[in-house]
């Protein structure tokens, strides 16, 4: 029969162990805890990191590169997104088209990069004048720009048009072989329309397009406008 005094001595080991057990059995409870909690910051620091960069993908998705304003692309999906809130609001949506005055003429004559340097700030003076809710000033292509300005009357369209057009020329760039000016200048046509049956983003495009050209035909560094069918 065990004495009292080994019984005492097996009972305390027991107890050790135990006491042994249960702590390492928190300790891994505790490295697990820690291991995971690691991880939820990792992966939240990557998710950040993913939309980050996402979000800097889609905007160089959407934007000119060598402006710095929207491109074709960013242009025409928030075209659409605009046309669609004045469909159901019944609300008006304009279009300006801007196309610089014998750009080509200043390339040739002065060099590309004074080309470019044109344009980043003919749409920086551009982004200063449209900045409402739901304007956009987009590069449509090459030298030319387009501006939507949605909830806009006829005449704020006109008046608008012709800010564009002096802001430009009062950026005061010297443009020897234009025939318009002795600067920079551009053309604007610009259109207004009503989104229903009769009208469309094509029609009312189109229509600003056509005003472009009449305003070119009639000698540059001018505002034209042209109606749309609805």
């Amino acid at each position: 029969m065990l004495s009292s005094e080994a019984i005492s001595i097996i009972v305390i080991g027991g107890l050790v162990l135990l006491f042994l057990g249960v702590f390492l059995l928190y300790m891994k409870t505790y490295v697990l805890r820690e291991q995971k909690s690691k991880l939820e910051e990792l992966v939240a620091k990557r998710t950040v990191e993913l939309e980050a960069a996402n979000a800097q993908l889609e905007t160089l998705v959407r934007n000119d590169p060598l402006t710095g304003v929207m491109n074709r692309r960013g242009f025409d999906e928030k075209f659409e997104e605009e046309w669609r809130r004045a469909t159901r609001y019944g609300a008006f949506i304009s279009i300006l088209m801007i196309d610089v005055d014998y750009f080509k003429n200043y390339n040739d004559t002065l060099g590309h990069q004074a080309g470019d340097r044109a344009l980043k700030m003919i749409a920086a003076a551009l982004s200063k004048l449209f900045k409402r809710a739901g304007e956009i000033v987009a590069r449509y292509g090459g030298e030319e720009f387009v501006i939507l300005m949605p909830g806009v009357t006829l005449g704020e369209t006109i008046e608008a048009a012709e800010r564009a057009r002096l802001q430009v020329e009062e950026l005061k760039l010297s443009h020897p072989s234009s025939e318009a000016a002795a600067v920079v200048t551009v053309s604007i046509g610009h259109s207004i329309g009503l989104p229903g049956k009769e009208n469309s983003k094509t029609a009312l495009i189109s229509a600003a397009d056509k005003a472009l050209y009449k305003a070119k035909v009639n000698g540059r560094n001018r505002v034209e406008g042209e109606k749309t069918p609805g």
